[in-house]
């Protein structure tokens, strides 16, 4: 993760117009469950170069998501939404339970020409479990509402059961999040 290409970046997109800047990294420690000081020092860095959002991969598990302030000296306030890692959609490995659960990040993006700045509103999210199982005889995946009661028939008991803990582990990182649950 090279910060000052970041910030290089991010300065030529301003330049070029844009006025909401969302910036994805493939970022963290493997099998890491919260964010390490190092992603949250770059996260502050990226915020302050201009970044609006900031949306973590690669730990495969849910982390928390903040609204950090960046400081771009402009004199005002200039909220950006962090997402430290979304968890995983899709995923082979089916021994760590973390990495079988993930987040749809929902948020509502107001920017305001005259100032140049976002708000965030209605942050919300979704917690998705990745299940795998047969289904006519063949090996199937699928991205899951982690939410029980909407299961899908093929879905069995013991799915269910690891369903269940994936939930847990993502409401328990959400807890407070600035994102509550769909």
């Amino acid at each position: 993760l090279d910060i000052e290409t970041i910030q290089s970046d991010i300065a030529r997109m301003r330049q070029n117009g844009a006025e909401v800047i969302i910036v994805s990294l493939c970022w963290g420690k493997a099998s890491a469950t919260s964010p390490t000081n190092t992603q949250r020092e770059q996260a502050q860095q990226i915020a302050d170069a201009g970044a609006d959002i900031i949306l973590g991969t690669n730990p495969n598990a849910v982390f928390p998501v903040e609204i950090l302030t960046a400081q771009r000296n402009d004199n005002r306030y200039h909220p950006v939404l962090c997402a430290y890692s979304m968890g995983n959609l899709f995923t082979y490995d089916r021994e760590n339970r973390a990495n079988l659960s993930g987040i749809l990040l929902h948020a509502d993006v107001q920017y305001d020409p005259s100032t140049g700045t976002v708000a965030f509103d209605n942050l919300t999210y979704d917690p998705t479990y990745c299940w795998r199982g047969k289904r006519d005889e063949v090996t199937r995946t699928a991205v899951l509402s982690a939410h029980e009661g909407n299961a899908p028939d093929f879905v069995d008991q013991k799915q269910m059961d690891v369903m269940r803990r994936c939930y847990k582990l993502i409401t328990e990182v959400m807890i407070g999040s600035v994102l509550k649950e769909r």
